[in-house]
């Protein structure tokens, strides 16, 4: 094997927090007088890191409002919802599949620890992971630096990262370890623009390790 470790981003990845995500922001744009996400498909092509260009592309107006007032909002919509939040089709089973092959898993997110950790427990998969690289606020700024920090003295050709967003792609970029994207918060086309393995759900990702088309 290529790796010894497994890099997981969290929402969109593990979990399939899409829906929620819609769920979470329309309230707010529909408080604002904005238009409001119509799609799956649109919410794809305008998310965006950081958090606070994806609501600036919505419309959300920080001269009348500060950002950090929106996002404590959007939170509290989403933990309204995260209740209704499953994990991602295939991932428990890969997950089982890689602590078989010996590989040591970890998660690397740009989202809030607390609230990333209460979910882990709620599915029932806490153990799985033996590193917990998380942000400690609600402002998805960007999970780079804690990144860069935790692999500065690690030998990075033993990870492979897998993600969903360019931002995911950008990580792997800076870090300079491998990446396989599943599309969830991103479509394929942006995704496929980032140059990395692009799969069109967990499942595809999952066979093609198990029958070692893509060899890890």
């Amino acid at each position: 094997m290529k790796y010894k470790y497994i890099v997981w981003d969290f929402n969109g990845t593990i979990i399939d927090d899409v829906g929620v995500g819609i769920e979470s922001v329309n309230p707010l744009l529909e408080k604002r007088g904005l238009k409001t996400i119509d799609s799956v498909e649109e919410y794809r092509e305008k998310f965006t890191f950081p958090i606070i260009k994806y609501y600036s592309a919505l419309g959300f107006d920080f001269d009348k409002e500060p950002y950090e007032k929106i996002a404590h909002e959007w939170v509290e919509n989403y933990k309204r919802f995260s209740p209704s939040i499953k994990m991602t089709d295939g991932v428990r089973e890969l997950i089982a599949y890689f602590d078989k092959l010996g590989l040591k898993q970890m998660i690397l997110s740009a989202s809030e620890r607390e609230m990333l950790e209460a979910k882990l427990f709620e599915l029932g998969i806490s153990d799985c992971f033996g590193e917990i690289l998380a942000l400690d606020n609600v402002y998805a700024h960007s999970k780079l630096d804690i990144a860069i920090a935790y692999f500065d003295t690690r030998d990075k050709r033993e990870y492979l990262m897998i993600g969903d967003t360019t931002h995911d792609a950008e990580v792997a970029r800076e870090l300079d370890i491998d990446i396989a994207l599943v599309c969830a918060h991103h479509s394929r086309k942006k995704l496929e623009l980032t140059g990395y393995p692009v799969f069109d759900s967990m499942k595809e990702l999952s066979d093609k390790i198990k029958s070692g088309e893509f060899a890890i």
